[in-house]
C-alpha cells in the first residue's frame, strides 16, 4: 500500500488539491492534501509518504528546496512536480527541467485528473526507479 501527499499553497488551488486527493482515494490510494509547505513538513516529522505531488510554484518561489528536502529523506520516493504555468513568464522552464532531471521527478501539467496522476505513480511504484520529492502522498490500497 502506498501513501501519497499533495502540497499546493494557493487557497483557490487547495480545493483542487483536495479534489485530486479525493480522486486518488477513490482509486485505492491513501492521499492527503496539504495547504502549505509548513503543513507538509510538519506531517513529515511523524509520517512518511510513498509518493508526493508538489506544485512547482509556491508562495515563496519554487518547490526546489522542498523537493531537495524530500529527496534527502528518500532517494526512491516518486515525486511529481505539478504546474499549470509551464510555458508562461512565471515559470523558468530551464529551472523546472533542471530540477526534474537532477532529482529524478515526474511531471504533471494542470489540470490533471486523478486517473492520470495515479497511473504515473503506479508505473513509478512498479519500476521503483523513479526518484522524487513532493507534497501529495499516494498509497494504492488495491489494484486499479
Amino acid at each position: 500500500m502506498q501513501a501519497c501527499g499533495y502540497c499546493d499553497d494557493f487557497p483557490s488551488v487547495y480545493d483542487i488539491a483536495r479534489g485530486l486527493a479525493a480522486g486518488l482515494i477513490e482509486l485505492g490510494f491513501e492521499a492527503t492534501a496539504f495547504a502549505s509547505e509548513a503543513q507538509l513538513e510538519s506531517a513529515l516529522q511523524f509520517d512518511s509518504f510513498d509518493g508526493c505531488v508538489i506544485d512547482w510554484v509556491l508562495a515563496n518561489g519554487t518547490a526546489e528546496a522542498l523537493v531537495a528536502k524530500l529527496r534527502n529523506q528518500s532517494a526512491t520516493c516518486p515525486i511529481a512536480l505539478l504546474t499549470g504555468k509551464a510555458g508562461s513568464k512565471e515559470v523558468d522552464e530551464k529551472e523546472l527541467v533542471a530540477a526534474i532531471e537532477h532529482h529524478g521527478l515526474l511531471f504533471l501539467q494542470k489540470p490533471v485528473t486523478a486517473l492520470i496522476a495515479a497511473s504515473q505513480f503506479i508505473a513509478a511504484f512498479s519500476s521503483n526507479t523513479t526518484r522524487s520529492a513532493a507534497a501529495v502522498v499516494l498509497r494504492p490500497t488495491s489494484p486499479m
